[in-house]
């Protein structure tokens, strides 16, 4: 079955109205993970000098940096001088090297979490899809509990497939449309009376 989350298996208007809504607390969760990603990647990568890379920054942003002490801005990047950058960084802007270092300068720290910034970001998206599966699995009655509710919020709606909405097998599938166990119970005890009567009449339109 196709699962994505534990609330997959509810529609957007199926879901609590809440202060803050479920979809975007879920993408509250992911920025956060994404945060503490982009700070252990730069600081790992730091420790391997010889595998540094750069990052492009302007030089406005390098000499907003640098406010506190503009003349390390002109002994570490002299392309950003007035002289130099019609020559040397034509579009204002130089690489920059990433280091991530409880000593590192503004600049290179600014760097390093540039170049983290889109791999932590697929990092914490996939963490977030796989961890939503264990979750699932390791939970089965609560993943149950959810859909139940969501079918009974779809049935009272009127959903041509109450159950079946949503991101789920039975939409994009070949899967069975899901019905409580419950109801399957009486849909099947409702179908054993209409089997029983049906065979009743039978038999005495026979005599």
């Amino acid at each position: 079955m196709l699962r994505l989350s534990h609330l997959q298996h509810q529609t957007l208007a199926d879901r609590p109205a809440s202060g803050l809504d479920a979809p975007w607390l879920d993408i509250l969760h992911l920025v956060i993970t994404q945060r503490i990603l982009m700070i252990i990647i730069p600081y790992t990568l730091s420790r391997w000098p010889q595998n540094t890379r750069y990052s492009v920054i302007s030089c406005d942003e390098l000499a907003f940096l640098y406010q506190p002490n503009p003349g390390r801005l002109e002994a570490n990047y002299p392309a950003c001088l007035p002289e130099n950058r019609a020559q040397f960084a034509p579009d204002g802007m130089v690489p920059v090297k990433g280091i991530l270092h409880l000593d590192s300068d503004r600049a290179m720290s600014t760097a390093a979490l540039n170049i983290s910034f889109g791999a932590a970001g697929q990092l914490a998206f996939f963490l977030h899809l796989f961890a939503a599966e264990i979750y699932i699995a390791l939970t089965p009655r609560e993943a149950d509990r959810l859909r139940r509710v969501s079918y009974q919020k779809q049935k009272e709606k009127g959903f041509k497939n109450p159950g079946s909405a949503g991101l789920v097998a039975q939409r994009i599938g070949d899967a069975e449309p899901w019905i409580p166990r419950d109801e399957k119970f009486e849909e099947g005890q409702e179908k054993d009376l209409m089997k029983a009567e049906n065979e009743s009449v039978s038999s005495s339109e026979k005599v």
